[in-house]
């Protein structure tokens, strides 16, 4: 069984688990100002209510991804002391 959204038609949840909401990013890439209004509240809800997501449709391509998992597990693999003396 599916659980609906209780949001709106931007989130939505894994059937495997329905936890954690879905948050479709597609409408950010439009011009139709409402509906980016309502995905931000919509948005907006899930923060305040759950505190975590996952989102789809964002736009990041599979190589930028890539390479920021890449460039967080480099940094992780780090010494503590290195770690520690990075100024973030």
């Amino acid at each position: 069984m599916s659980r609906t959204s209780d949001y709106s038609p931007y989130i939505r949840y894994h059937a495997g688990d329905q936890r954690i909401p879905i948050v479709s990013l597609a409408v950010f890439r439009t011009r139709d100002e409402l509906r980016k209004r309502e995905l931000a509240q919509a948005l907006g809800k899930v923060c305040r209510e759950n505190g975590y997501f996952y989102v789809e449709h964002h736009g990041v391509s599979e190589d930028v991804l890539t390479a920021a998992a890449a460039a967080g597990h480099e940094f992780f693999d780090l010494p503590l002391a290195h770690k520690m003396a990075i100024n973030i």
